[in-house]
């Protein structure tokens, strides 16, 4: 295998170790955060476009929630009552 190639199969393991660490909640830019923070001793960098390019091939992603939303109250009919009290 190339340089290349092997740079890569390194990076997949950190990466599938740093995802599975933070119980794959983290993206590509907090994937990035973290593993320049491990390579920086090393005088190493790595591009999130790199990362992403991994993870496809990897074919991992982030779990994503959506945002909660009350249930729509505009659908029902809102009657008016007698003011009992004046």
């Amino acid at each position: 295998p190339s340089k290349r190639r092997a740079e890569d199969a390194d990076l997949k393991q950190r990466i599938l170790r740093i995802f599975a660490e933070f119980k794959q909640r983290y993206g590509v830019m907090k994937i990035h955060h973290e593993l320049n923070l491990e390579l920086q001793p090393l005088q190493l960098r790595c591009s999130p476009r790199r990362i992403s390019r991994l993870m496809k091939e990897l074919d991992i992603h982030s779990v994503t929630v959506n945002k909660w939303k009350a249930a729509s109250a505009s659908k029902t009919k809102v009657e008016q009552c007698s003011n009992l009290l004046k």
